[in-house]
């Protein structure tokens, strides 16, 4: 099943589907499964919940699969696709998913991170 999942991760990543129609491959081929749901995540979460708000009134807000989360290179190009180089927020997106990656594997739930830019960008992890 993890070549499979790792087939849809690539498919977003390289943008041929979108995240809608990449969830729904996902639950074709049974990752929402809660069997595998409790493999996947040791807290039993489901969702990783993302949002991003810049100080321009800008947001992204994104419930991403555990299993989509997981992939660090394509969780963090998700994010990256909506903030520029520029951005506050652009350079500490990766290590803010590192460590909910970490706290994931540690069982934790609910919010996990909230970082905020010096010119009010705010971005929040949280797990459910």
């Amino acid at each position: 099943m993890r070549e499979e999942i790792t087939k849809v991760l690539n498919l977003v990543a390289n943008g041929a589907v979108n995240v809608p129609q990449a969830m729904d491959l996902l639950d074709a081929i049974g990752v929402f499964d809660e069997r595998v749901e409790q493999v996947i995540s040791p807290s039993g979460a489901k969702l990783v919940c993302v949002n991003v708000e810049s100080y321009m009134g800008d947001e992204l807000n994104l419930k991403l699969p555990v299993a989509m989360f997981r992939s660090a290179e394509t969780a963090t190009q998700l994010v990256k696709r909506y903030l520029k180089p520029g951005d506050a927020l652009y350079d500490k997106v990766e290590q803010a998913f590192i460590t909910a990656r970490e706290l994931l594997d540690s069982g934790a739930i609910g919010e996990l991170i909230n970082v905020c830019s010096h010119k009010g960008d705010e971005l929040h992890i949280s797990i459910n």
